[in-house]
């Protein structure tokens, strides 16, 4: 019974005191609420604005990717025709040089039985230049490859 009396007591003694100070922790509690609802809100359109931006430059992306892609087939495309066309070119040559269809000139036919009928060098010289051509024409495509995509 005596400490029922002493808290009832004290309770009445700093009621003020205590009211002020509940009223202190109450408005401090809603300040508090309101303030973190706010910059909870300000994040969610930050997260908002970041996911379209990210959504954004995703589809930028693919259409880099779609374009390059596009690029890349018709250079490639470009290449195998003209190095089709080089390897054409060649094959002509080498038969206009060997003289098909035509009857071989005397100086041309072999000295001794065991000689080539066809000058090996020759051949080699043109598989040579064949390939240089060849390794030109891709530095040239790669070239014009780089100049595309910058």
């Amino acid at each position: 019974m005596f400490s029922t009396t002493v808290i009832f007591e004290f309770l009445r003694a700093h009621a003020k005191t205590i009211i002020v100070g509940v009223g202190f922790v109450l408005v401090f509690a809603v300040a508090y609420t309101l303030g973190w609802r706010h910059e909870h809100d300000k994040l969610v359109a930050y997260k908002a604005t970041v996911a379209q931006a990210a959504a954004d430059q995703e589809r930028r992306t693919a259409e880099i990717v779609k374009r390059h892609e596009a690029d890349k087939e018709a250079i490639h495309e470009d290449y195998q025709t003209r190095l089709a066309d080089l390897r054409r070119d060649y094959e002509r040559r080498l038969r206009d040089k060997d003289g098909a269809g035509s009857l071989p000139a005397t100086a041309a036919t072999t000295s001794r039985v065991d000689d080539p009928a066809v000058d090996t060098r020759s051949l080699e010289r043109s598989a040579l230049l064949e390939r240089c051509a060849e390794t030109t024409l891709q530095l040239e495509e790669l070239q014009a490859w780089i100049r595309r995509t910058r």
